[in-house]
């Protein structure tokens, strides 16, 4: 799983879901390659479309590779040689959305917005994938940035309109929420 962090290194490079285990990765524009997670966590991808990569992409695509361990990429082969891709979703696709319609749920509902805009949003989205959680450095940055995304946007000011602490409590983000 470390290329793909390897590969999101690079600037230009992109990430993208289809399938809970399986998405695009790419290190420029139009080198994307279909990849697939197997049932140990290992990136699958079909030799083929790596041979169609730039050489200096191919290099880095090299530099992690490891022998075959697990099965193939159930999604992965689902899709590129069955062509029936399987009906999962990526939990990276429903955190954006998620928020937006938490949001919408309960301003229809009692008339406030939970959540702020962020500055980051975008950035702090592109962030939050399962590839950071590799190691432990990499899942408490993560968690930081789940926290950026999620926490500090809840706007507490507005959430006060609807329910309000006790008068010897003070609640933050989170508990607000």
């Amino acid at each position: 799983p470390s290329v793909i962090e390897a590969i999101l290194d690079i600037r230009g490079s992109s990430l993208g879901w289809y399938t809970r285990d399986t998405g695009t990765v790419g290190c420029s524009p139009g080198y994307e390659v279909h990849f697939g997670i197997n049932s140990i966590g290992l990136i699958n991808v079909l030799a083929k479309d790596i041979g169609l990569l730039p050489d200096w992409q191919q290099k880095v695509w090299a530099g992690y590779n490891v022998p075959p361990d697990g099965k193939v990429s159930a999604e992965l082969l689902m899709s590129q040689m069955q062509a029936k891709p399987a009906s999962t979703q990526a939990p990276e696709d429903y955190l954006s959305s998620g928020i937006v319609l938490l949001n919408k749920l309960i301003r229809d509902k009692f008339g406030v917005s939970v959540f702020k805009d962020h500055a980051d949003a975008n950035k702090l989205l592109k962030r939050i994938h399962r590839f950071r959680a590799v190691t432990k450095q990499g899942l408490f940055e993560l968690a930081k940035d789940v926290y950026r995304f999620v926490g500090e946007r809840i706007d507490t000011e507005e959430i006060k309109k609807v329910v309000n602490p006790k008068k010897d409590e003070k609640w933050g983000q989170l508990k607000s929420l």
